[in-house]
């Protein structure tokens, strides 16, 4: 039997346990960095795909849609849109998150007012963007500019002075102008005074040329 001397056994097992100490580090190393890289990850801005699960006003809450890890909480956020064309996004609508490069409650009224030297995170520099689907319904023709909503559509001026309204719930369209307004509907065409188009009457009828009173209901 071949017995190597004290000196060189002591080598092999020093060796052996720091063979041993290293490989038993390194999935704690690579465990370490996966977590920092996710905290990083959540601490900036991204554009993720998310449902909307509740509206208010223009600011609407959205629910990630990712697998996990890492779990992204619910967040409120504005919508991606103008005050002169209001989109009604409802529940269950999908889009994705747009990130900005710092804070945005001051321009959306949620408050504070952005600075450049604070690091905000992901949950205050983010935006909803409605994305196009497959499960879109069909518009009407091809080529057409369609403004629709669940209870109709509104073309007007900020003040509603003049507007022209297609309300289904009502099944009317009305035009609003100079104070006046004309209502169409199953019944016909009403004026704002009450007047039916279709069957108003006209007093004041005579024969020959002459001119008949205003119109009547």
């Amino acid at each position: 039997m071949r017995t190597e001397p004290r000196g060189q056994q002591s080598s092999r097992q020093c060796l052996l346990v720091s063979d041993f100490d290293t490989l038993w580090l390194q999935p704690k190393l690579l465990a370490s960095a996966r977590n920092q890289a996710l905290q990083a990850i959540q601490q900036t801005g991204r554009a993720l795909p998310c449902t909307v699960v509740s509206v208010n006003g223009s600011l609407v809450t959205v629910n990630f849609e990712i697998a996990s890890p890492p779990t992204l909480p619910q967040i409120i956020i504005p919508i991606a849109m103008s005050q002169w064309i209001r989109i009604p996004v409802q529940d269950g609508d999908q889009g994705i998150t747009v990130p900005a490069d710092t804070f945005l409650g001051g321009v959306t009224g949620q408050g504070g007012i952005a600075d450049l030297s604070v690091n905000y995170g992901n949950l205050s520099t983010l935006v909803f963007v409605p994305i196009a689907s497959t499960a879109f319904a069909a518009p009407p023709r091809a080529n057409i500019f369609w403004g629709n909503g669940p209870h109709g559509a509104r073309i007007g001026d900020s003040a509603n002075a003049t507007y022209i309204d297609c309300d289904p719930d009502t099944g009317t369209v009305t035009i609003a102008a100079g104070g006046k307004t004309w209502t169409l509907s199953a019944a016909g065409l009403t004026m704002s005074s009450g007047i039916i188009a279709e069957v108003h009457i006209h007093g004041g009828v005579a024969g020959g040329s002459g001119t008949t009173g205003e119109p009547e209901a």
